[in-house]
């Protein structure tokens, strides 16, 4: 009987926070949350390995082989984006992160000459 109530328990509460909140990076109405892909300016393919990294705060993320990139649970602020790849120039935009709201910021790099 015991195992039976673990198996239903696992299954009712845990399976379901596991397979819908678990793994995604978290975003809810109290924070603001800034995502974007970056891509070569050149062709528009997307670059993956870009180091992303926000001003203040330190907080960073790569790009994914889809060149997109998320960082979330941000202080409702101005920050400054910086992106750096190996062969391209070091880019950066300044916007406004707002509670509640998930704003696009994308990024053409140009290669180093």
């Amino acid at each position: 009987m015991k195992t039976m109530k673990s198996k239903i328990l696992f299954i009712g509460c845990f399976l379901p926070a596991l397979l819908f909140g678990g793994c995604a990076k978290r975003f809810d109405k109290e924070s603001a949350l800034l995502h974007g892909i970056v891509s070569d300016a050149a062709d528009n393919t997307p670059i993956s390995g870009v180091l992303v990294t926000l001003s203040p705060g330190g907080k960073n993320d790569k790009t994914g082989s889809d060149g997109r990139y998320e960082l979330s649970e941000l202080e409702p602020r101005q920050y400054r984006i910086l992106v750096q790849a190996n062969g391209y120039r070091d880019d950066f935009k300044t916007v406004n992160a707002v509670v509640g709201e998930k704003t696009s910021v994308n990024f053409q790099m140009t290669k180093r000459d």
